[in-house]
């Protein structure tokens, strides 16, 4: 981040060329909330909607960071990699099912942050069981549970909830190493240039 009071608003101003202007302002994205529950409609599909977006815009700028350069630019030409198209997956969130853009580099060596591998839906049904397991609810109740929400019935035992919390967090940890030392690159990059 900017120390300086004077490059602040400059570093606002780079951060939103470099997403290529689909920077959504807070004032915007409340009166689109504000509009959402005015007509009545779903806030999940507001928000799942909203999170579309914005992880297609960081999954590009995060090919941005890792390649260096923004699309069409002149420092882009002849560096031996480049954007390579996108594919589309789907995403299972706790707001629904996601679609998402994923781009692609010329060498292949491009493997975003944002999402683990092959990944097929986030990590909210573990972290829900986990937390259930911890304040004392047993294993068939959260059975019981995860069925009347989702309609499948999960079984569950004390020693897999255990070891399934156990690779929850040692994943997590390194996915945050992982995330905060890319956003830290990403943030020196946009600052660089």
């Amino acid at each position: 981040m900017c120390k300086h009071t004077k490059r602040n608003k400059s570093c606002i101003v780079e951060l939103r060329h470099f997403t290529r202007k689909r920077f959504i302002p807070m004032t915007q994205f409340t009166t689109e909330l504000l509009n959402f529950l005015a007509q009545k409609q779903d806030i999940d599909e507001f928000f799942r909607s909203s999170l579309e977006i914005a992880m297609n815009d960081l999954l590009q700028v995060e090919l941005s960071a890792f390649l260096g350069y923004e699309p069409y630019e002149k420092e882009g030409y002849n560096t031996g990699n480049s954007r390579n198209g996108t594919y589309s997956r789907q995403f299972e969130t706790k707001y629904g099912l996601v679609n998402l853009i994923i781009p692609r580099d010329r060498n292949g060596e491009f493997s975003p942050v944002l999402l683990p591998s092959y990944a097929r839906r986030d990590d909210h049904l573990e972290e829900m069981v986990i937390k259930l397991y911890q304040t004392g609810v047993t294993t068939r109740e959260i059975s019981d549970i995860i069925e009347r929400m989702y309609g499948h019935h999960l079984f569950l035992s004390g020693s897999l909830v255990i070891k399934r919390s156990w690779h929850h967090l040692k994943r997590r940890k390194i996915s945050l190493l992982s995330i905060n030392s890319h956003i830290t690159f990403g943030l020196a990059f946009t600052l660089q240039t």
